[in-house]
């Protein structure tokens, strides 16, 4: 048993691990995802480089394509997790260590000398397969808070681009989103427990250049 676990761990690590932006942006533009925009590699940077690159088009193309395959091997360590631990009683423990692990792969590829991306398209893969509503309450979680978030420090919403900058609102609605989860979802509460908090870890560095940018404007205007 210890062994099955073992290697659940591992090969979700490791399917978490696939550079997924990064392949896309090094074959079609010839570009170091590391090195350009927020140097994250995830759809949301994607989008950002390709649009800068090759209009918008490319760029909502290219945050989908990542998308897609970052919920992809979300759902792939998952399913071998499941399949490798079939005992419905430990089905939840299964989506709990393939769901931490292929995110934590994500987050700190071993590809990549432990740099990575925030998971969050990883985490959504797996919502969304195994029930499309907790993926629904947990969008609806992230878009409230940033709403709100921004109404709040800018007394206006331009909401297209409050998406890519209101971190504050994106962590607050990761994390209120379990609320709604815990009673939605019995399989998917754990992993959601577990897995959040690796996601909001990462936002680290873009809430510290948001809190900057506050003073900067509050220090301007007095």
């Amino acid at each position: 048993m210890i062994s099955q676990y073992i290697f659940v761990i591992l090969s979700s690590y490791i399917l978490g691990s696939v550079p997924t932006a990064f392949l896309l942006v090094s074959f079609l533009l010839r570009k170091d995802v590391r090195e350009s925009g927020t140097k994250n590699t995830g759809a949301l940077n994607t989008f950002r480089i390709f649009k800068k690159e090759k209009g918008k088009a490319w760029g909502i193309a290219a945050f989908l394509g990542v998308f897609f395959l970052d919920g992809l091997k979300a759902v792939a360590a998952c399913l071998i997790a499941t399949s490798i631990l079939p005992n419905p009683s430990d089905r939840i423990l299964a989506l709990t260590l393939a769901s931490f692990f292929v995110v934590l792969g994500h987050n700190y590829s071993i590809f990549l000398k432990f740099r990575g991306g925030r998971g969050a398209a990883s985490l959504g893969g797996i919502f969304l397969f195994f029930d499309w509503k907790v993926l629904a309450v947990t969008l609806s979680s992230i878009l409230l808070f940033i709403f709100l978030f921004e109404l709040v420090e800018k007394k206006k919403v331009n909401f297209g681009k409050a998406i890519t900058t209101q971190v504050l609102g994106r962590i607050f609605g990761e994390a209120f989103s379990l609320l709604p989860i815990y009673y939605l979802s019995t399989q998917l509460f754990l992993p959601a427990l577990f897995t959040i908090p690796l996601i909001i870890i990462r936002h680290k560095e873009r809430l510290e250049e948001q809190i900057k940018s506050w003073h900067s404007t509050t220090s301007g205007s007095t």
